[in-house]
């Protein structure tokens, strides 16, 4: 089984980018692995910026290319790419 969490407010390499953790659980529920999606880590390929808040509401979408792994949602409520503060979601996909 695995979490995904999201931080919203870690200052990971700017004010408020943002951060989203994929947490792996161990047969007996403690943590196996961490895998940190940031500007930082993660080989996130997306521009996140200050105050993007990445990670501030995810969620699992099921396995949308049929690989078997499930696919997930991250969304940056102020990400400004598109616009001034309209906010993203961006789509992972953890087994590609």
């Amino acid at each position: 089984p695995e979490l995904l969490l999201g931080a919203p407010k870690v200052d990971a390499g700017g004010l408020d980018r943002g951060a989203a953790w994929i947490v792996s659980l161990a047969p007996l529920g403690n943590v196996g692995s961490l895998q940190r999606l940031s500007s930082l880590a993660g080989e996130f390929p997306a521009r996140i910026d200050n105050s993007d808040w990445f990670g501030c509401a995810v969620s699992a979408l099921g396995d949308l290319d049929g690989d078997g792994d499930l696919e997930l949602g991250i969304g940056a409520r102020m990400d400004d790419d598109g616009g001034p503060n309209r906010g993203a979601i961006y789509l992972v996909f953890p087994g590609s």
